[in-house]
């Protein structure tokens, strides 16, 4: 017997578009943003950076608000564009030139709005940064290196600021659902080896780490000075979902309490050249995955000159924004794919009713990124993949291939299939990677087994209703499936 797996894909790559051509409706509304912040003279590129490149927005609690980051400041807009208000900026002082320094990246808002949290390039000359001036106030030379990096809090009203955590990774901190936690990479290798993330609690004040480098090794990752595993909080706050930038493709599910990582399948469009990146949210009913996935199959070369004579070529494939239905299994598109476009750095509103993003347009030379706002309609979402598992001679290759029904109440089926004799395991965890349920352990023949989940866990209680997943490990392999329990 020999298992075919059949996967039919539907890419829609648009035609390049023209210089100052309008989008589709289909990519949102882009955020219009002005500003009636008074530029210091010293800011060399002052407005027109900020007209030319606002990234990495966060949703407040009440849905209002984006914060953002653009020319090297911080800022406030509402929901519907118009005037942004400035959040935060650092002036380095000095008798030659002033200069604006750092580069926040927004984390998210205090559960009650009141504070917005990033994490900071940091210009310390007491804690190793490199900062040199030459010249005049008008003929002038800087250079600035080694900066530190911690993760900051801002008040909206009085702009008073403060430092949570010091000396993380750049670009990596993420906040909680329910505003009190934060997660970061520790930047500190002589540490990093007790635990890679760093997760402080704003309520309490305190902090842990997770992700020794004895957890990774049982993961099957060397802890290096590049590891780089970025996190991103569990729709209920319990796990952090962990995926590596570079390298492995697979995404991970680590427990706030500790333990090891539980694999997370949700994607794998490898057949087709896509594959997940960094950036994962979910939506805060845990329905939904909102990620960005790269399409490395299609190459294309850009050339763009924000200068007359100066100009810079870019090779990119297609990112797109994605989302995967937890209950369901299946995997949609959110927006077009176009070689000349690409989306990243989605975020569901609190209320799920919309998302952000921020796009690239390669062909407009007067504008690097832009944030976009889209109303989120399931009924409109274009399916990704199709699997089709058509059976003939020959064992299947190592799969959980279903389980059925799917919600289910009280007890559902899971299928799996090995490719040769070997020991087998089957058990159920919840969200929290503890496990709840070992359905099947020994050695099995080869071939197609099923087995019965009643609902309840090791002690015979019925368990209470939400995700759960089925882990099969055979061999080296492992899989993971997400079960709904609707009661």
């Amino acid at each position: 017997m020999k298992k075919v797996t059949l996967l039919l894909v539907c890419i829609m790559l648009m035609p390049a578009l023209a210089l100052g051509q309008t989008l589709s409706p289909d990519y949102g509304t882009e955020l219009a943003i002005t500003t009636d912040f008074k530029f210091p003279s010293f800011d060399v590129f002052g407005k027109d950076s900020f007209n030319m490149s606002d990234s990495w927005p966060v949703w407040s609690p009440d849905g209002q608000w984006l914060a953002f980051s653009s020319g090297n400041r911080l800022w406030r807009v509402p929901v519907g564009g118009g005037n942004a208000e400035m959040m935060y900026e650092f002036v380095y002082e000095n008798e030659i030139r002033n200069i604006m320094l750092g580069l926040p990246h927004a984390i998210g808002f205090s559960s009650d709005g009141s504070e917005i949290f990033f994490d900071f390039d940091v210009y310390d000359e007491s804690r190793g940064a490199e900062i040199e001036i030459s010249g005049t106030s008008t003929d002038y030379h800087f250079s600035f290196s080694k900066p530190s990096i911690d993760v900051m809090g801002v008040n909206v009203e009085t702009g008073e600021s403060r430092t949570l955590i010091r000396d993380v990774v750049h670009l990596s901190s993420v906040m909680s659902h329910n505003g009190r936690m934060i997660c970061s990479i520790n930047r500190n290798n002589d540490t990093r080896a007790d635990g890679l993330f760093i997760v402080y609690d704003l309520e309490t004040g305190n902090s842990w780490k997770l992700l020794d480098a004895e957890t990774l090794a049982r993961a099957g990752f060397r802890l290096t000075d590049d590891t780089y595993i970025y996190p991103t909080f569990g729709h209920d706050d319990s796990y952090i979902i962990a995926k590596q930038l570079f390298g492995d493709t697979s995404v991970y599910q680590v427990p706030l309490n500790g333990g090891d990582l539980v694999p997370y399948t949700f994607y794998d469009g490898s057949a087709i050249g896509e594959y997940i990146y960094s950036d994962i949210d979910f939506s805060s009913d845990g329905t939904w995955t909102l990620y960005t996935s790269l399409n490395t199959s299609v190459v294309v070369s850009d050339s763009v000159e924000t200068d007359p004579g100066s100009g810079y070529s870019y090779t990119h494939g297609i990112e797109r924004q994605c989302v995967y239905n937890n209950l369901t299994g299946d995997n949609y598109y959110l927006l077009p794919g176009n070689p000349n476009v690409t989306t990243s750095d989605g975020k569901f509103s609190p209320d799920v009713s919309k998302y952000c993003y921020v796009l690239r347009d390669w062909d407009n030379q007067n504008k690097f990124y832009s944030i976009f706002v889209k109303d989120f309609d399931p009924s409109t979402l274009e399916k990704i993949v199709d699997l089709t598992a058509v059976e003939s001679e020959g064992p299947g290759s190592f799969a959980v291939l279903s389980n059925y029904p799917n919600p289910f109440n009280p007890a559902t089926t899971i299928e799996f299939s090995i490719p040769e004799a070997d020991m087998v395991s089957l058990a159920v965890y919840n969200t929290a990677g503890q496990k709840i349920r070992e359905l099947a352990a020994g050695y099995m023949p080869r071939g197609s087994h099923s087995v019965v989940w009643d609902g309840k866990d090791d002690s015979g209680n019925l368990v209470s209703s939400g995700v759960y997943f089925s882990r099969l490990v055979s061999g080296k392999n492992v899989q993971s499936l997400p079960m709904m329990l609707v009661k």
